[in-house]
């Protein structure tokens, strides 16, 4: 196939899914479009073998299972009152500062679309107490929601990353950590620069092991589910450990749960949109694998002499903002970028780290449009606090990859 058509095939699938999914279409459907146009144009008479190994796949199926589990998980604690049951037992043991990050990041654990609506209500009240200006709530309400994903085992993005690039979760789990230790410090520092109070309350007491012990029992679902996942992967594969750990997980949090209701909490958190959401992802990988465009952009990215530690972060966190998806990011970024990075594992987390800081900030991200919606702050105010941090966490991630 001819460079310059393969080319021009990627740039036209990539213009069509930032297209659809900046005038929010569906997110698999967009993707779906965008590898058919890629496949049509570079490699036609392979689409449709294709298309039947990525849904016959075994892996792609479970994966598909994993993500629209975990956003059952997500909706059932959330529905049950677990997660906000936890955070207002928090409150009677950690510092007013220290709420601005507890409330949006455990609020995190729940990778919903839009989720930093959930945590905004209680940052905004939060932050009034501390004297934050409206573009820190916003920003706080969207660094602390994110951050997590660069660790928590049941991140869709992250269980994404590891499949897509056949790295094991756990390790790329344990390089990430030092990348979310410093982040979180990052912004602990801002929280300070930010409130021009400390902020006092007065709360009934209760006895810490009886705040410890509640705590600890609203989070065990989640608990249960990470626990089962990481000691089953020891002995069997990672999806299949996946798909025993999540409906323990939800059983347990349904079973804690006085609502009558269950059934119904269930299917408001089932959603066919996610899974063909995650089909099109490795739809679309296999079809850049199969025409060969992969290869094609690595050559020229190669020939533009520019180091692979500069091309990487450079391009995944464009691709971030550009999609505003992380999920989208990783798969457009992944297949055209697998050529230069081998297997190194640092280099696959500094793709994951771009592109993650990239979709964090971007416009078109659906947590910050609907943060900017509640809170109103100025827009030049907002991205002056919000570009520092994310480029820093990224040149942080180019020296940890050295």
């Amino acid at each position: 196939m001819n460079d310059a058509v393969s080319v021009i095939a990627l740039v036209l699938s990539f213009s069509v899914i930032i297209y659809l999914v900046a005038n929010k279409k569906n997110f698999g459907i967009a993707m779906i479009a965008g590898a058919i146009i890629l496949g049509l144009l570079s490699n036609p008479e392979r689409m449709p073998q294709t298309f039947y190994d990525t849904i016959t796949d075994w892996r792609v199926d479970t994966l598909i299972v994993i993500v629209i589990l975990i956003k059952i998980l997500a909706t059932v604690l959330e529905e049950t009152g677990q997660i906000p049951l936890a955070i207002e037992n928090l409150r009677r043991a950690i510092p007013e500062r220290g709420m601005m990050a507890v409330i949006p990041f455990i609020f995190g654990l729940l990778p919903v679309p839009g989720g930093a609506l959930l945590s905004a209500p209680m940052v905004d009240a939060q932050g009034e107490k501390l004297d934050v200006n409206r573009e820190g709530r916003t920003f706080l309400n969207l660094w602390f929601r994110h951050m997590g994903f660069l660790i928590f085992p049941l991140s869709p993005a992250l269980v994404v990353m590891s499949q897509i690039s056949g790295t094991n979760i756990n390790k790329l789990i344990l390089m990430q950590t030092p990348i979310f230790i410093v982040t979180f410090i990052l912004g602990l520092l801002y929280i300070i620069k930010l409130s021009k109070r400390a902020g006092r309350r007065e709360m009934p007491k209760r006895s810490k092991k009886e705040i410890f012990l509640e705590t600890i029992t609203n989070f065990m679902p989640l608990i249960l589910t990470i626990t089962i996942t990481f000691a089953l992967s020891i002995f069997i594969e990672l999806n299949i450990a996946f798909i025993i750990a999540l409906p323990s997980g939800i059983a347990l949090s349904l079973l804690m749960c006085t609502e009558k209701k269950k059934i119904q909490m269930v299917k408001r958190g089932f959603s066919a949109s996610l899974g063909i959401a995650v089909f099109s992802i490795m739809f679309y990988r296999n079809i850049t694998n199969a025409s060969g465009v992969a290869e094609v952009i690595a050559n020229h990215l190669q020939d533009i002499s520019m180091p692979v530690l500069v091309i990487i972060p450079l391009l995944s966190f464009a691709i971030g903002v550009l999609t505003a998806h992380n999920m989208a990011a990783i798969a457009l970024a992944y297949p055209m970028l697998h050529p230069l990075m081998g297997s190194d594992i640092h280099l696959v987390s500094l793709l994951y780290i771009s592109s993650f800081m990239g979709y964090l900030i971007s416009p078109l991200h659906l947590c910050v449009v609907m943060s900017y919606d509640y809170f109103k702050p100025k827009f030049i105010e907002l991205y002056k606090l919000m570009i520092p941090p994310a480029l820093l966490m990224v040149l942080i991630a180019v020296i940890f990859s050295l």
